[in-house]
């Protein structure tokens, strides 16, 4: 289980307002059946969460698609103009 936590983490705070009663820093708080499970997950983290890693930016594009493709909103890359 994945659960981001503290200041800003609440879309529903951020648009409605209301009391940030946690005052602590954005952080992500990563808990799992053994801790072998939860170091595979930190690790997979640390890749998603740095922006310069090519593999990180790799993982994120297929997560994107992924998305596109469950949302029914993912193009074919054939239907793309060659504009060159």
């Amino acid at each position: 289980r994945i659960a981001v936590r503290g200041k800003g983490s609440s879309r529903t705070k951020m648009l409605f307002g209301g009391d940030d009663e946690e005052e602590e820093p954005c952080h992500v708080v990563i808990r799992g059946p053994t801790g072998a499970a939860v170091a595979k997950t930190k690790a997979l983290l640390d890749i998603l969460l740095d922006f310069k890693s090519a593999k990180g930016e790799a993982l994120r594009a297929q997560q994107r698609k992924e998305g596109q493709r469950i949302n029914g909103t993912l193009r074919d890359d054939s239907d793309a103009l060659d504009l060159q």
